[in-house]
């Protein structure tokens, strides 16, 4: 049976488990009305420049995508995840600690007070929530980084371009 989950601090936290999606999102739909409109003036107003200068405002939009600060969001969607699980996930997690540190304690064969092995699963414990966001934070801001990449070089192809799109 896997734990149960606090829907009520989910919701409460909604914003800040998506806001960077949310970002994401709003900046390819903003993007394509650009790019809509830009296309829409050309043919309206024959002018293909029009549409090129929509490529420039992709790349702004882009960098603006680029100087978003991520890093924070993790530890927060981490910490909204340990509020949100239940005692017994939280449990299974110290009880996987406690016994890796004492198996790492009898294979030295060192003793220790209950005590002092439950001081060491707490460290252990904090250091691998405090790991947690440098391992997966590189994948995330790879992900973010794809979006942001896609945009800047539509941007700039349309920017560098799109005024003989007039010849197609």
């Amino acid at each position: 049976m896997s734990p149960e989950i606090n829907k009520d601090v989910l919701v409460k936290n909604v914003f800040v488990l998506m806001w960077p999606w949310v970002a994401v999102i709003i900046a390819i739909i903003v993007s394509i009305i650009i790019l809509g409109i830009g296309i829409w003036l050309s043919l309206e107003l024959d002018d293909w420049t029009i549409f090129s200068r929509s490529g420039s405002l992709l790349v702004v939009i882009a960098l603006a995508l680029a100087i978003l600060d991520h890093s924070n969001w993790l530890q927060k969607v981490i910490n909204v995840g340990s509020d949100a699980a239940l005692p017994e996930f939280k449990e299974k997690l110290k009880q996987n600690f406690l016994n890796k540190v004492t198996e790492r304690l009898s294979k030295h064969n060192l003793q220790k007070s209950e005590d002092e092995i439950e001081y060491i699963v707490n460290i252990e414990i904090s250091k691998y929530i405090e790991e947690v966001p440098n391992r997966i934070g590189s994948k995330v801001k790879r992900s973010f980084q794809k979006y942001e990449l896609i945009i800047a070089a539509i941007g700039t192809i349309v920017w560098g371009f799109g005024d003989l799109a007039k010849y197609i």
